[in-house]
C-alpha cells in the first residue's frame, strides 16, 4: 500500500484503541478526562468517591488529613483558563480543580501544571457579587492564585506532602 499517511493513522487508532483499554480497566470507567481526574485525585489526595456519580456537586469525601469527612467536587480541566462550574443549589465544602497548561488547541493534552483548592461557600460568596454563578463560572486571577496548592502553595487551608507532590509530578507537562 502506498498510502503512508492512512497506514500510520490505523497504527495510532489500534495504539489509542489500546490505550484506552488499559486506562479503563485501572479507572474501572471509561476513559474520559472527568473519570481520570477522579481517579488521579481520589489516589493523591486520599479521598472516597461516590458510587453513585447522580450525586450532584461532590464526587466524595476526604478520608483523611485537615480535611477528613469534608465533601469535595473534583475538576479536571485539560486547559487553564478561570472557569469553574458551580451549582448553587448543591455546594460541596470543598472544590479541587487540576488544571493543564495554557493553550490555544482545539485538544488539550491531559496533564497536571497546577492543583488548586477552594473552600466552596468561600469562593461562591467572593463571586455572586460579581458575576452569575453556574456553569462556566468566570474566577478573577487573584482567587486562583490564593487557592493554588501545586506546584507551589498559596493556600493556608491545605499543605500538600512531598507524596503528594512526587504523585502529582507523574502528570505534570513534558519539559522541552
Amino acid at each position: 500500500m502506498e498510502n503512508k499517511e492512512l497506514v500510520k493513522l490505523s497504527e495510532l487508532i489500534k495504539l489509542r484503541n489500546k490505550v484506552e483499554i488499559e486506562a479503563a480497566e485501572i479507572l474501572e470507567k471509561p476513559l474520559l478526562i472527568g473519570n481520570v481526574g477522579d481517579y488521579i485525585a481520589s489516589e493523591v489526595f486520599d479521598i472516597e468517591l461516590h458510587k453513585d456519580k447522580k450525586k450532584k456537586a461532590c464526587d466524595g469525601y476526604f478520608r483523611s488529613g485537615l480535611l477528613k469527612g469534608k465533601s469535595v467536587n473534583i475538576k479536571f480541566y485539560g486547559r487553564r483558563g478561570r472557569l469553574l462550574d458551580i451549582n448553587q443549589e448543591a455546594l460541596p465544602d470543598y472544590y479541587l480543580v487540576m488544571m493543564g497548561e495554557p493553550t490555544k488547541l482545539s485538544r488539550c493534552p491531559w496533564n497536571i501544571e497546577s492543583v488548586h483548592l477552594f473552600r466552596a461557600e468561600e469562593i461562591e460568596e467572593e463571586l455572586k457579587a460579581r458575576v452569575k454563578l453556574g456553569t462556566a463560572t468566570s474566577v478573577r486571577q487573584r482567587y486562583w492564585e490564593k487557592a493554588i496548592i501545586y506546584p507551589h502553595n498559596n493556600s493556608e487551608a491545605y499543605k500538600i506532602s512531598v507524596e503528594q507532590f512526587e504523585m502529582l509530578e507523574l502528570f505534570a507537562p513534558e519539559k522541552e
